[in-house]
């Protein structure tokens, strides 16, 4: 579940990018922003994924405030931005290991990380490197990081 309340943030030179957004995601729902450049759309991602403190109002992330659980918090979502900023010289296999390993947890899971390929529709593309992957594919690719939904165990 992803919740705000009365969100607000103002950038230090007084431009207010978000003006009281209060929403409610439920688990399953899929939730997108739409809106012109300079809508607030960005700096709300990055608030709700504790990269950017709010002015105002609070972010719940499956009941846990972002302020005080940012690194767990991302543990549990995943964020795909329109520009991945993909290694792309890595295979698709490399970058999953990589972040899986970035991410805390741990060593080398095989087994697993095959099964994450499956799962996004890419095991038939494990050794192929991410910059040869058509937008679609890289979307895919974008949807197996961690933390997102599939490397939290």
């Amino acid at each position: 579940m992803i919740q705000t309340e009365h969100l607000e943030k103002t950038y230090r030179n007084g431009f207010r990018a978000v003006k009281d957004l209060s929403l409610h995601v439920e688990r399953g729902d899929i939730f997108g922003f739409l809106g012109p450049n300079g809508a607030g759309k960005t700096t709300t991602i990055r608030m709700l994924d504790g990269l950017l403190t709010p002015t105002r109002g609070k972010v719940l992330i499956g009941g846990m405030a972002v302020d005080g659980h940012a690194s767990e918090i991302r543990r549990m979502i995943g964020v795909v931005p329109e520009s991945h900023g993909y290694y792309y010289w890595m295979t698709a296999k490399e970058y999953l290991q990589y972040f899986y390993t970035l991410f805390n947890h741990g060593g080398s899971d095989g087994k697993y990380l095959r099964e994450l390929l499956t799962k996004v529709g890419l095991a038939d593309k494990a050794g192929v490197p991410v910059g040869q992957f058509s937008c679609g594919m890289g979307d895919c690719q974008g949807s197996g990081e961690p933390p997102a939904n599939h490397l939290s165990r």
